[in-house]
């Protein structure tokens, strides 16, 4: 989905698209680094299934918030 956004963003404000492009791939890194441990200590626990319907399970929801949204910001949240 993100080379769909990086289109809409990219169209729609072309002078501030590239920060806005880099945030929404720079921020769920940084949040990935902060939650990995948690996850892999749950995921010890409750064994990698779980966890894994889980993610997919908030797939459909993040792309219908990325439908739905207009405002930049928004989309960098939903991309999180």
């Amino acid at each position: 989905m993100l080379p769909l956004v990086s289109e809409d963003l990219g169209s729609r404000q072309e002078s501030i698209g590239a920060i806005f492009m880099a945030a929404t791939i720079i921020v769920p890194q940084l949040i990935v680094a902060v939650a990995g441990p948690w996850v892999g200590h749950y995921a010890e626990q409750w064994c990698r299934k779980p966890i894994l319907l889980i993610g997919f399970g908030l797939e459909p929801i993040r792309s219908a918030l990325l439908g739905i949204s207009q405002s930049p910001f928004f989309i960098m949240e939903a991309q999180t």
